[in-house]
């Protein structure tokens, strides 16, 4: 009988560390699946000039699709200006996470302590004046 209440006690607490290694998987493909779209975004701005605002709703869309949360959550600070050739373009996204616990209450955290928020930061230089001399025909030089 002492096994049986023993075995009933533990159960539970066993139960949240299973939980919890799955909350941490998913939450782990969730980072790595927006922190891989900011870079090929970062990468498009790098040759548009800036972040369109095409390229800002994909990326808002696809992490927005990774956390399983609204487009509207995601938090974003572009650079959209055009600046000049070799200039750095910033990025900088923050995303609410969720939960961090997978079972708050057994550890005694509160549902607002239990929010958490991801944020992903980064510089490009800019390549749009590469881009515009690769295009030039030969001999365009020559009549400058």
């Amino acid at each position: 009988m002492k096994q049986l209440i023993v075995c009933a006690a533990l159960l539970p607490l066993l139960l949240a560390f299973v939980l919890q290694f799955m909350l941490m998987e998913e939450r782990y493909a969730a980072v790595t699946r927006s922190e891989g779209a900011a870079r090929s975004a970062a990468e498009r701005a790098a040759y548009e000039g800036g972040f369109s605002a095409e390229n800002e709703a994909r990326l808002r869309s696809e992490i927005a699709s990774a956390f399983h949360i609204s487009a509207d959550r995601v938090e974003m600070e572009l650079d959209r200006r055009p600046g000049e050739a070799g200039g750095t373009i910033y990025y900088a996204i923050r995303i609410p996470t969720g939960k961090i616990l997978a079972v708050p209450r057994l550890f005694g955290v509160s549902p607002r302590e239990n929010e958490g928020v991801f944020e992903i930061r980064g510089a490009v230089q800019n390549l749009l004046y590469w881009r515009e001399v690769e295009a030039e025909p030969e001999g365009a030089e020559d009549e400058r």
